[in-house]
């Protein structure tokens, strides 16, 4: 599962948009720290408690359910997609 979740956050990286990317960085960090496969929501719920800046959380999220058309700022779900990264080439011992 780890290995399937490194090829979703590079394919996101490079062809998803901002929202996705915040989304599926969410979710692999959830599932890296409590070995549990969620929604894209969901983790982005979880992920709102582990982060000092919820804002790019929060646009992802107002994206997904329909209620913005405004997604997260490129540099914000780079961050993100980079820890998520981190968290799963950590568990995968790299």
């Amino acid at each position: 599962m780890l290995g399937a979740l490194t090829k979703e956050l590079l394919w996101a990286r490079g062809s998803g948009s901002a929202s996705y990317q915040v989304l599926n960085a969410c979710r692999a960090w959830q599932f890296v720290q409590e070995n549990a496969l969620s929604s894209k929501l969901a983790g982005a719920r979880w992920a709102k408690q582990r982060v000092d800046d919820v804002s790019a959380i929060d646009a992802a999220i107002r994206h997904r359910e329909g209620l913005s058309e405004i997604q997260p700022d490129s540099e914000s779900a780079n961050l993100l997609l980079a820890r998520a990264r981190q968290e799963v080439e950590a568990a995968l011992g790299r």
